[in-house]
């Protein structure tokens, strides 16, 4: 971790990158852009003279660099133009439009058409799970690796070698910060019908609600996480993306030394509840992609 903030520090030094918004420069406080005025800066850096003009009724030249980080002294004025502009800006608090967050839960079964120039048929089906905090990821996480977690998955063996209706079959456990996504998907074979297909995914998926999973299974997943876990903590990078999510969506960079225990105490029952709870039939979505009529 030390050497990627070492080589981080010399990257922005090499650059002339401002590394923070307080900075002491030859015993001096320098203060970084702030509100507005940051993105006055960018615009500078990045728009034509023509642009920037247009946009700002100010020729770009008579900006400088120095002008946007102030010294934290009393020596700045503010008298020229330029510097009233950047100081209107940063008086002009930077607001980030938040989108709301989606707690309703799917209505009925939602479907639809998308025609694209593509060659092979392909079926999607969509299904609200939980946030990535939720308690229940992960036994989601493992419900999704005995569908398809590798060849020797349920859907490949059977969608895929058993039955040969799809070139390519899988679902996905999507955890996203607010709420989650269950993806079903396959690319269908030639003269194969998607409607087929839909049907063996949801013979797979009431197997999964209705029947406890083999212990085999059940030992292979386990096998299959603990590695997984392990190998994304072997590298100085995969540790540092681990604590950084775990600080940024759950609040606790210690997270990163519970997550297996967190996989390791998921039961077989835990796999058939959360099927039951969240791979609801009768409240998805399904989208067929299909290859436009000649």
């Amino acid at each position: 971790m030390g050497d990627l903030v070492h080589y981080f520090v010399l990257i922005c030094r090499k650059c002339n990158l401002p590394m923070n918004n307080n900075r002491s420069e030859k015993g001096v406080i320098v203060i970084d852009p702030r509100g507005q005025a940051i993105n006055l800066y960018r615009d500078y850096l990045a728009q034509s003279d023509e642009e920037f003009k247009a946009k700002y009724e100010m020729n770009r030249s008579l900006f400088e660099p120095s002008l946007f980080f102030n010294t934290g002294d009393s020596k700045v004025k503010n008298e020229s133009i330029p510097e009233k502009l950047i100081a209107e800006y940063t008086s002009k608090p930077t607001t980030i439009e938040r989108t709301k967050k989606d707690k309703e839960p799917i209505n009925g079964i939602i479907k639809d058409e998308i025609y694209d120039n593509i060659q092979l048929p392909g079926l999607f089906m969509g299904y609200k799970f939980p946030e990535q905090t939720h308690p229940d990821y992960y036994a989601l996480e493992m419900m999704n690796q005995v569908l398809s977690g590798g060849s020797s998955s349920r859907i490949n063996k059977t969608i895929v070698e058993k039955k040969e209706m799809a070139a390519f079959a899988f679902s996905f456990n999507y955890g996203l910060e607010d709420s989650g996504l269950g993806i079903f998907a396959a690319i269908a074979n030639k003269d194969v019908e998607l409607d087929d297909i839909q049907k063996e995914f949801d013979v797979q998926i009431e197997l999964i609600k209705n029947e406890l999973i083999s212990e085999s299974e059940f030992q292979k997943i386990r096998n299959s996480i603990e590695n997984d876990v392990i190998s994304s903590n072997s590298t100085i990078a995969g540790i540092a993306e681990n604590l950084a999510n775990n600080h940024v969506y759950f609040g606790d960079a210690n997270l990163i030394n519970t997550e297996l225990e967190n996989y390791l105490s998921v039961t077989r029952e835990d796999i058939k509840r959360v099927a039951q709870s969240y791979l609801t039939q009768d409240k998805r979505i399904i989208l067929h992609y299909l290859p436009k009529e000649n």
